[in-house]
């Protein structure tokens, strides 16, 4: 009898990435975007469910400030007030889940 395979799938690696949303030409929020591993974030889909004018990917410098992460070692969560975060449904339906610990070398299942 073999050993289990502890790889996981792809749709069950977290992929977090942070999303500016422009309200109008004066407000902006920004949003922790959480997709599955084999997904991509649909930008459209984030600007009309926040409401925006206009979504992008934040610049790397803001990244860190909001995350204290450099990109592709983001966890899924946030502890700035500024950052929100939002989840695709799919991701619930995996019993176990992927993410990055806030390092590029570490994950937590």
């Amino acid at each position: 009898m073999g050993q289990p395979d502890s790889r996981n799938h792809l749709s069950q690696a977290i992929k977090s990435l942070v999303v500016l949303v422009k309200i109008g030409k004066k407000e902006s929020r920004y949003y922790l975007a959480n997709v599955p591993g084999d997904c991509r974030v649909n930008l459209n889909a984030i600007k009309t469910l926040c409401n925006g004018t206009h979504a992008m990917f934040a610049p790397s410098q803001r990244v860190a400030e909001l995350t204290g992460c450099v990109s592709g070692a983001i966890p899924p969560f946030s502890f700035h007030e500024d950052l929100f975060v939002l989840a695709a449904p799919s991701l619930f339906e995996n019993e176990e889940l992927v993410f990055n610990a806030g390092r590029l070398d570490r994950s937590i299942l």
